[in-house]
């Protein structure tokens, strides 16, 4: 059976001053289904961004192999990237930054693309938003056009990486509760980073817990066995839940102890 990712001795190095070099990863192993939502968690420093960006092409490694996959065969990939931060451009208006990627995915061809931005817009709640600027939305609101532009593309494999990291957790739990929503409707397989274990477990089917210096996978589990979708945020069953996470990174090998 085809994988959307499939992942093979990932190796990468970064030069130092010396002629020494810091591993950042190291023989990294990895299969991912279509249309699965898989969080990469653990510890800063252990190399969860730099597999991230390694997946999604914008590293490279310096060993080994990946491969993405079309949930269409007979197609090349979609894929979409969010970032900590919406990245959105300051000189454009909400509506343009939508549409500039999706007529950069269409090559301009796009007939249906104001609708497909308003659609959007619509979906993460910022109807009536089209012709503001970025700094004319707080923080969240950036947050939910850099959702909104992610999902117009229709992306096979979206990664995010750790993107609501930087919202009050009123604020994150609601565009969690939303991103599940919009991952329904779009089937993408998604590949989430991040530190924190309890948005690991709410979001997740499956979490990949990476540790040490190289990073390496030092465990993975299927969410879904642990506690079924859906998923209350308020759930006790949550927090026991992701418990696990917490033990197999206290856990880990060559993990300095808290």
């Amino acid at each position: 059976m085809s994988h959307a990712i499939e992942v093979r001795g990932v190796t990468k190095a970064y030069p130092l001053s010396g002629g020494r070099e810091r591993v950042a990863l190291e023989g990294i192993d990895l299969d991912i289904g279509h249309g699965a939502f898989v969080c990469l968690l653990g510890p800063s420093g252990c190399g969860k961004t730099t597999l991230l960006n390694i997946l999604s092409g914008l590293d490279k490694a310096n060993a080994g192999t990946v491969v993405l996959r079309a949930r269409d065969a007979t197609l090349a990939p979609v894929s979409g990237y969010m970032f900590q931060e919406s990245r959105l451009l300051p000189w454009l208006t909400v509506a343009d930054n939508i549409a500039f990627v999706i007529d950069r995915r269409t090559g301009g061809k796009g007939r249906d693309t104001q609708d497909v931005v308003s659609y959007w817009l619509d979906r993460v709640g910022l109807a009536g938003r089209d012709n503001d600027y970025p700094r004319q939305l707080s923080v969240g609101q950036q947050q939910r056009v850099a959702v909104a532009r992610a999902m117009a593309i229709r992306p096979d494999i979206l990664f995010m990486d750790e993107p609501f990291s930087a919202l009050d957790e009123l604020t994150a739990s609601k565009m969690r509760e939303e991103l599940l929503e919009l991952w329904g409707e779009i089937n993408a397989t998604v590949v989430f980073v991040t530190h924190n274990p309890l948005e690991a477990t709410f979001l997740a089917d499956r979490i990949i817990v990476m540790t040490g210096s190289p990073g390496v996978i030092t465990a993975d589990y299927d969410v879904q066995a642990l506690i079924p979708r859906p998923r209350d945020g308020d759930d006790p069953r949550l927090w026991e839940a992701s418990r696990v996470a917490v033990r197999a990174l206290r856990t880990a090998p060559g993990l300095a102890p808290a």
